[in-house]
Formats: structure tokens, sequence, C-alpha cells
């Protein structure tokens, strides 16, 4: 009888170390990355001591012997109960949530500003016009005194610089030879003289401003204002009569205030330019021998009285038209 109770508790502890780990929850499944540690040992600590049937059962059988019960392990001792603790991802391995996408620049907000044409050449600087001029310069004389002045040849230079795209500044000199027409006794001491009066020579210096209209790349036309000073030279007259005269070289000076009109056209553009004007003066301020009678002398026969030829008439203005050709520099 005592073994068949032996017995019965051994098998009603096995059942009820079946039930406790039947009501053990089950352990969460590893997670997927990284890959899960190796499970942790087991424990031989019992989890109830209520559970588990530790006995030892001193007896005497039927037949007299003792007999020592043996300790049946409990499902606590088998570490039933003891759940794998999940995986946790490492944080140095985890990468870094990605960064919100940046907006498209706009051209404004570029810089430098992009390029969005090709860019043009760079054109040589366009400094001073120089370069040779001629054409025909006409002064007529004031008044009805018998002695006219022809239109004349002029040939000089001149020099342009450049202030600005739309004003320039001009420096000109010329030299102009104008013909004198005498009427008989218009210079001669008696009426009855015919004077001859060589050419005229009038050396010309002026200087002018001028806006500029640029027409186009090549073309442009500007207007100028200024003044300029002449020089006068009147060699000796020529006596055509009996009667030798001898007289002296006479010369004078005198202002002018001008007004000019041109056009300027590049013929190679940025290096060579062709230029007409028309210009008009107003002579003031005339004065020197020229303007003023002068003694002669008379040889054959000697004259009693002293003679002397008339003056010459002032310059009632000034015309020219001029062409040139330029250097740009």
């Amino acid at each position: 009888m005592r073994r068949l109770r032996w017995q019965g508790r051994v098998v009603a502890g096995i059942v009820a170390g079946a039930s406790a780990a039947s009501a053990q929850p089950s352990a969460p499944p590893p997670a997927a990355e990284p890959p899960a540690p190796p499970p942790a040992q087991k424990s031989e600590a019992p989890a109830d001591p209520t559970s588990a049937t530790v006995g030892q059962v001193d007896g005497t059988g039927d037949d007299g012997s003792r007999s020592e019960a043996t300790e049946t392990p409990t499902p606590a001792d088998t570490g039933a109960d003891r759940a794998t603790p999940a995986a946790q991802p490492d944080p140095a391995q985890a990468s870094p949530p990605p960064a919100p996408p940046q907006p498209a620049p706009s051209p404004d907000d570029q810089q430098p500003r992009p390029v969005t044409s090709q860019p043009e050449p760079d054109a040589p600087l366009r400094n001073v016009d120089i370069g040779p001029d001629a054409g025909i310069w006409a002064r007529p004389a004031q008044g009805n005194t018998g002695v006219t002045y022809s239109a004349g040849v002029s040939w000089g230079a001149h020099a342009r610089l450049e202030l600005a795209d739309w004003l320039g500044a001009r420096a000109l000199v010329s030299s102009t030879r104008h013909g004198v027409a005498v009427e008989r006794g218009a210079l001669g001491p008696t009426a009855d003289t015919e004077v001859e009066q060589p050419a005229l020579r009038v050396i010309y210096l002026a200087a002018q401003l001028e806006p500029t209209w640029l027409i186009t790349p090549r073309l442009r036309a500007w207007g100028g204002l200024g003044g300029g000073w002449a020089t006068i030279e009147a060699p000796p007259p020529r006596d055509q009569g009996d009667t030798e005269l001898h007289s002296a070289r006479r010369t004078g000076v005198y202002l002018d205030l001008l007004a000019a009109l041109g056009i300027t056209f590049d013929v190679v553009r940025d290096w060579m330019a062709a230029s007409v004007s028309v210009t008009g003066g107003l002579p003031v301020n005339q004065s020197g021998a020229v303007f003023r009678p002068v003694q002669v002398l008379q040889q054959n026969p000697p004259a009693q009285d002293i003679q002397q030829y008339e003056a010459l008439p002032e310059f009632a203005g000034s015309v020219s038209i001029l062409a040139g050709l330029g250097i740009l520099l």
C-alpha cells in the first residue's frame, strides 16, 4: 500500500508540473534583424516550491527492506517558465532618417548669376579719332569795296576725343588760300592804278563740343558749338602800270563763333571712320595791318607825295564743307 501511495504522489506531481508549464505565456518570436543571441542557460532554481514535489520517503516495504524516494524534477527546474528576451537592434547600425528634399533653386538665388546667353566679344575702346581733313572754305568780303575773296581749298587735321557715347570734343587746324580780285583803282593810290593782290593765307585753329546721336553702332550724327582763332597773311600787292610801287607784307587776326553739323561712319568698325561736316562761323574782333591802309614807295618817277594802298575789306562770315578720315585709338 505504501508503494502505491508513493507512486500516486509521483504521478500527481508530474501532472501538476505539466499543468504549470502549459499555463506559462509563450515567448514572442525573435526580431528579424539583427540575429537573436543564443538562448540563456537554464536555471536550476524551482519556480514554485508548492508545485515541486521533493520527497524522500522512508518506508519499509512488505519485505521489510528500506527504500528511498528519488527526487523528481519539476517543470520549473527545466526552465520552461523562462522566456527568451527579444533581440534589440544595435543603435549604431540604425540608418538615419532621409533628409527632406530641397526645393529647386531659382535664377535669382544663384550666386554668381547663371549665364543665359552668349556674351558679346569685347569691343575696343573708342577714345580718340584722329586724322586728316580736306575741303572747301569760303570767307566772303564785307561791303562793296571792289575787292572780293574767292573760296579756297582747305586742308588740315582733326582730333576728336570721346568724352561719352553722347558727347565728343573736337580740335581742328586748317590752312586755306583765298584768291583776291581787285577792281581798277580799288586799292591803288589813284583811280587809274591797277593793283594785283596775291592770295591771302588763313591759318585756322578751332575747338568745339559735339553732342552725338548714335544711330547705329557704325553710324553717328553730331552737332557742334565752339570757337576759332585765325591768323591772316597778305603778301605785298604788285602794281601793273608804268609806276613801280613797293609795299610791305601785311597780317591780321580775328576770332570766330562756330556752329557745325556732321556725320561719322565707321569704314572699319572701331578702327577707321570717315566723316563729313558743314561749319558756319561769324568772324568778330578783326584786327591787324591787313585791315588798315599801308604806305607805298614809288620808284619811277619819284613821288612828290606819300602814297598808300587802301585797306583790305574784313570778312563777312565763313562757311566750310570738310571731309575727314580718322583712325580710332
